[in-house]
């Protein structure tokens, strides 16, 4: 079995030090590895312009020892091996994109095509099209209902019409002024793609932050958790009629947005984390209103979360649908709350802690029912957490130190890769250099990535009318995939 070099979350490594094997050995490797317990977090190829080769690497997390192991291969353009996903369900949406971007030819994938925009299909009659563009949707993408009668067999996803190019972007100008553009990279998740993209950047030039900074950055974090979470409640609330639960999540959801407001000015964070540290402080006065505030919100989602998870009619909706059993949902390779619903403890802020988590332990919480009652009840018991959480932090008196650190360059040669749990789940971050301290590389894979296969085989065997709360359930992000 090939040697892979084995990091922590955001520790920067020699690109020399990572091992580079035969491209069928890593395929190989990475099938038996992730058959005993580990899971995929990178997968991807940057083509070496000088000899048509690629080089292709691959991340996988060892949540267990709380590390992550890496290797490559570099194989050429026109290369084939044999695919990854007969054997491992969640890696067809990275090994479609390295075909994709590559050329680079995954032998016996079940569902070989381009990843993003392709042409329409029309040889099926018994389908439903939704998109690009629809009232329901907050970015374009095309849904395809293979169906019979109302029973759908499949569900077809397409992304990428608008091109975006984020990934891109990171390579041009100066890679450590690129925070507005990791906030950018899904809007509702600004202050997760914001840290890891900081982390990534801190962990290459050798930047140490405080532990104010840190405590900054995770209460922003929970915040933005726990108001996302609250919208997500109040979407699923909307999609079964249930009145109550629109007025009361929309309510509290907004009154969360403000306290992030008053930290840094914007509703979503952004503006908040650089490289270094945070751009703004917490006073005793700000301190004050957010501790009310936790406390006001911890009694009034006690008594709307009741009201939901204990009404009949809401319980007929939720208990049962767009369900997506444990094993199934490990072959998938899903994370986050979808995971945490449906029986897998995947939690970046247990399993490959980062800054103040390091300290602070969480512990992710588990269902077993595996539908969207189980997504519901995720989702409040993470706010309540995440309302502890703030509450403990801004108890400690407050911390000292100073909120930013000198900012230093970026090393040559070395590979980065970032993690952060966000309110869907992981986001992470990969940066290679080169040996003039440029961006060679940067490879951003959303949570929504993870995690839109999951949508499709959740659908199976419902009914087309099921899908708008089985979206709400898993609420991702079609930009998350658009990059």
């Amino acid at each position: 079995m090939a040697q892979w070099l084995r990091l922590k979350n955001a520790q920067a490594v020699p690109t020399s030090g990572i091992p580079t094997v035969h491209m069928a050995e890593l395929a190989e490797t990475m099938a038996q590895l992730i058959g005993s317990g580990h899971r995929v977090v990178q997968f991807c190829g940057r083509r070496e312009e000088k000899d048509n080769s690629v080089m292709v690497t691959a991340v996988l997390a060892d949540d267990a020892a709380a590390r992550l192991l890496i290797c490559q291969a570099n194989p050429r353009a026109s290369y084939s091996y044999d695919a990854i996903s007969t054997r491992v369900p969640g890696m067809s949406l990275f090994e479609r994109e390295l075909w994709e971007q590559t050329g680079i030819v995954p032998n016996g994938h079940p569902d070989l095509r381009p990843l993003r925009i392709r042409p329409t299909v029309t040889d099926v009659s018994c389908d439903v099209d939704i998109g690009p563009v629809h009232g329901s949707a907050t970015e374009p993408h095309r849904l395809r209902f293979q169906c019979h009668g109302q029973e759908v067999y499949h569900v077809d996803l397409d992304f990428g019409y608008q091109h975006r190019g984020v990934e891109a972007l990171f390579k041009q100008g100066r890679v450590m002024n690129k925070a507005h553009l990791a906030e950018s990279v899904v809007g509702d998740s600004a202050v997760a793609h914001a840290w890891a993209y900081a982390m990534a950047m801190e962990s290459l030039s050798g930047t140490h932050i405080s532990m104010r900074a840190e405590i900054i950055r995770a209460i922003a974090l929970e915040l933005q958790r726990i108001a996302m979470h609250l919208s997500s409640l109040a979407g699923i609330s909307a999609s079964i009629g249930f009145s109550p639960g629109v007025a009361n999540y929309d309510r509290l959801r907004s009154e969360v947005f403000d306290i992030l407001l008053m930290l840094c000015g914007n509703r979503h964070g952004r503006g908040l984390i650089r490289p270094g540290g945070v751009l703004f402080d917490v006073d005793e006065t700000l301190r004050e209103h957010i501790m009310a505030s936790m406390e006001r919100l911890h009694r009034d989602t006690e008594a709307i979360n009741a009201y939901l998870l204990d009404s009949p009619g809401v319980l007929s909706h939720l208990q049962g649908s767009a369900a997506i059993g444990t094993e199934l949902a490990w072959k998938a390779g899903i994370v986050g709350v979808a995971a945490k619903a449906s029986g897998l403890p995947i939690d970046c802020r247990a399993d490959q802690p980062f800054g103040i988590y390091r300290k602070d332990k969480v512990v992710a919480r588990l269902l077993t029912q595996c539908d969207t009652y189980a997504r519901v009840k995720v989702r409040a018991l993470e706010i309540d957490d995440s309302i502890a959480l703030v509450r403990k932090w801004l108890s400690y008196g407050f911390m000292v130190g100073d909120v930013m650190a000198a900012e230093a360059l970026p090393a040559a040669d070395r590979i980065v890769v970032s993690m952060v749990e966000g309110w869907r789940g992981a986001v992470c971050h990969m940066v290679t250099t080169t040996s003039n301290s440029e961006v060679e590389h940067y490879k951003v894979v959303d949570t929504s990535f993870y995690n839109w296969g999951a949508v499709a085989l959740a659908m199976r065997g419902t009914s087309v009318t099921d899908f708008p709360l089985c979206t709400r359930g898993f609420d991702l992000s079609p930009c998350g995939v658009d990059l």
